[in-house]
């Protein structure tokens, strides 16, 4: 249930409910706790202030989430967002020259 109403999905069953109104105008505290992260630039400095929190960072295609420590301090976001995709390397056949 929780879910559907962080999507701001109505519920079925609920006669009381016009189908315009979507959840979230009824139930502010659930906006709360599915409230989505800041997007932040990737050339923004870390301070103090962000410790704790979860960010979105644009890697290039789409915005990965970065949850910031106390180790982040004065680095940039762009740092921990990696912007290419990591592919496996092919195995080697066995059996081949000697």
């Amino acid at each position: 249930m929780l879910r559907a109403l962080c999507t701001g999905l109505r519920i079925t069953g609920n006669p009381s409910l016009p189908r315009s109104t979507p959840v979230f105008a009824l139930h502010g505290a659930v906006r709360l706790l599915c409230k989505e992260p800041a997007i932040m630039h990737r050339a923004e400095k870390i301070t103090f202030d962000h410790i704790g929190s979860t960010f979105l960072v644009h890697s290039g295609r789409e915005h990965k989430r970065v949850h910031v420590s106390s180790a982040m301090v004065n680095h940039r976001f762009g740092e921990f967002v990696p912007t290419r995709t990591r592919r496996p390397r092919p195995k080697a056949k066995s059996g081949g020259k000697k």
